[in-house]
């Protein structure tokens, strides 16, 4: 049996992990369709280049500070968040666009209904690998593949679910770290097999370059890049892992110096309170397992499987140690 197989097997021994989201799908509505932009003035980056910094073999070696952000070119993100009609994701998503989603320069909420999208895939949760599939090639065609700029606007395309957090500030101090001009794969590793890591699915990012070279591979009918592979897979992160690693593109180590995380995929609470017991799949593939002030790094950038309320009405924040959130009024 190859390591793929091996992946894949793996994999499926964690497909409890997609009951909560799987019954959001079985829910009918209709999807509203938002796009936010912020139109700013910036900068040509030919007149003045960005410049790499801080990117060390596993980029862990030191601490962000606002001087390294403020360094640099602000990096413009593209994100698109996989929806669905159901009323819960629709609620979500409203909650998105009207909280972290602002801090995006282009966001687009993908499913069936996105204009300009090719909608071929099948619903439900196994079938979302080729859902992903179409939602990269739709961000670069309409985001990177510009023909009437001389460079595409934009430096990282970031995907997430409706259940994502994310912490703007933390997010662009690290990006700042990259250039988009080197294929990066960003996010929470996760353990697949002995030497294979993927980037869990809750939030992906991709650099411009990295995007450039999946949307290339998608040409040949065959391969791990194809729309066959995506099709046929049941994990739209694994699907993305086996492609990347195809292309010599592998997941970062994304841990701060102390080996805390900054790509969580779980609620805050969860990971705070060290009389829970978290999740055996998260024990089995996380290189961190650790609960309470050593699970996540102040230089946190996203949470996962959030409460509407949270994602609604919460203001994250890092206090005596802890990521907690409280209510906005």
């Amino acid at each position: 049996m190859n390591a793929l197989s091996k992946s894949r097997i793996s994999i499926a021994l964690c497909a409890c992990l997609a009951l909560s989201l799987a019954a959001l799908t079985r829910c009918s509505g209709r999807v509203e369709s938002f796009v936010v932009r912020k139109n700013t003035e910036r900068e040509t980056r030919e007149d003045n280049p960005r410049v790499e910094s801080f990117v060390g073999g596993n980029n862990t070696d030191r601490k962000i500070g606002e001087d390294d952000y403020l360094s640099h070119i602000p990096s413009t993100i593209a994100c698109w968040v996989m929806t669905t009609n159901s009323s819960a994701d629709i609620d979500k998503s409203k909650a998105i666009a009207e909280g972290w989603g602002k801090a995006c320069d282009a966001l687009e909420f993908i499913d069936h209904d996105t204009p300009g999208l090719e909608a071929d895939w099948e619903n439900g949760y196994e079938k979302i690998a080729g859902k992903s599939y179409r939602a990269w090639l739709f961000m670069f065609h309409k985001y990177l593949l510009d023909g009437s700029k001389s460079r595409p606007e934009y430096d990282f395309i970031l995907k997430a679910d409706t259940d994502t957090f994310i912490v703007e500030k933390n997010l662009r101090l690290y990006l700042a770290r990259f250039s988009p001009d080197v294929p990066h794969y960003i996010g929470k590793q996760l353990i697949v097999d002995e030497g294979i890591s993927i980037v869990a699915g809750a939030t992906i990012i991709l650099s411009r370059s990295a995007l450039e070279l999946l949307a290339e591979a998608t040409h040949k009918a065959t391969g791990p890049c194809s729309k066959v592979a995506f099709f046929s897979n049941s994990a739209e992160d694994v699907a993305l892992a086996t492609c990347m690693r195809d292309l010599g593109v592998y997941p970062m180590n994304t841990r701060d110096k102390s080996g805390a995380e900054r790509f969580m995929v779980l609620n805050p609470n969860t990971l705070a309170n060290t009389n829970i017991l978290l999740p055996g799949w998260y024990m089995q593939m996380s290189f961190n397992k650790k609960s309470g002030e050593a699970c996540c790094s102040e230089e946190a950038i996203t949470f996962h499987y959030v409460t509407l309320e949270q994602q609604r009405d919460g203001v994250l924040e890092y206090i005596s140690g802890l990521w907690q959130f409280r209510s906005r009024v």
